[in-house]
């Protein structure tokens, strides 16, 4: 493993862009100021100019121009917090507290519609192929949606506790909770295949890739699973000076690297390209 970077400017360009564009729009206009290697980033990536960016438990969502860090809106969504958010084109989708599932028109920011069913926050969404979007809640359930006529097409229930994040890959959905484990289903049928257990806390973040799943925790570890096993293969500390409240994220894989986030702004890579 090598150390955490600090500014990361040696990593692969799309990576690059995909790490800053996760970044609140505050932060990089700051950085910005200060770095021109920042402001040449996002300057030259035309997907950071116009960045929809939300922080996770606020009320309104803010369209930003990162060329001239002009804020292009400004809109009240909910009267409670916004808990996660998926581009869909044309339109939004946008989940909150109490259930709040909204799809809204980009550009007029106008609502298009609701999506009822869920009881509690909507922690994830993942928009699908044909029209679908799928929504991860603390109720313990994922629903999957029909976006052309608004509508529950099926309900993913057995969840221990709350979804937090989610994967879907072949037709499988993997869904991480506060419970500490993983969970697995069948898209179409809803029904369960497997429970992954080794984390000791929130599971953070989920990516499945070419039969591997990949978990990032509040245990400050990061776990590589063997799908077909259900079991975990390796496993990464991630705690060194690391507080205790934070956590670690993986935001990208590919054939040779993993990629994480920890929750004190660190960048962590490793190299796979000599096998795991």
């Amino acid at each position: 493993m090598s150390d955490y970077i600090p500014l990361a400017w040696d990593l692969p360009w799309h990576l690059l862009v995909d790490i800053l564009g996760r970044i609140p729009v505050e932060s990089l206009a700051r950085c910005s100021c200060v770095a021109t290697s920042w402001r040449e980033v996002t300057n030259q990536e035309s997907s950071l100019k116009r960045k929809i960016d939300l922080e996770r438990g606020e009320r309104d969502l803010s369209g930003w121009d990162i060329s001239t860090w002009r804020k292009l809106f400004h809109v009240r969504i909910f009267d409670s917090a916004i808990w996660s958010i998926a581009d869909l084109g044309d339109n939004v989708a946008i989940g909150g507290e109490l259930g709040h599932l909204q799809i809204w028109k980009k550009g007029v920011w106008e609502l298009v519609g609701s999506l009822q069913g869920h009881r509690r926050d909507v922690n994830c969404l993942l928009p699908q192929p044909r029209n679908l979007l799928i929504s991860g809640s603390s109720d313990e359930t994922v629903r999957i949606w029909n976006l052309v006529d608004k509508a529950c097409v099926r309900v993913i229930r057995g969840q221990k506790h709350g979804v937090l994040f989610m994967s879907v890959s072949d037709g499988l959905i993997f869904c991480g909770s506060d419970d500490d484990n993983i969970r697995s289903w069948e898209l179409e049928s809803g029904d369960h295949v497997q429970t992954f257990q080794g984390h000791t806390s929130c599971v953070t973040s989920v990516v499945v890739k070419e039969g591997r799943m990949f978990t990032g925790s509040e245990d400050k570890t990061i776990k590589i699973w063997d799908i077909t096993k259900g079991e975990s293969v390796r496993s990464f500390d991630c705690s060194q000076n690391l507080d205790e409240e934070l956590w670690v994220n993986v935001v990208w894989v590919d054939d040779e690297k993993l990629v994480a986030v920890r929750g004190n702004g660190e960048i962590w890579e490793w190299d796979f390209s000599q096998g795991l």
